[in-house]
């Protein structure tokens, strides 16, 4: 489910109404992140999937 949720969501900062100066991947993240919060998914699942879609880690 949560590699799922990740893959449809990720370009969901794309979205018109995007918030300016926010990378698109970590306002994608957080609204990928509220749609699955509000439809109850597990709270596990819903970081699982923030991370996927948020910005890349660097080491």
């Amino acid at each position: 489910m949560s590699c799922f949720a990740a893959t449809v969501l990720y370009d969901i900062g794309l979205r018109h109404d995007a918030r300016a100066p926010v990378r698109f991947e970590v306002d994608g993240a957080d609204q990928a992140a509220e749609f699955l919060t509000a439809r109850q998914v597990a709270a596990g699942d819903v970081d699982r999937v923030w991370e996927a879609n948020g910005p890349p880690h660097r080491t």
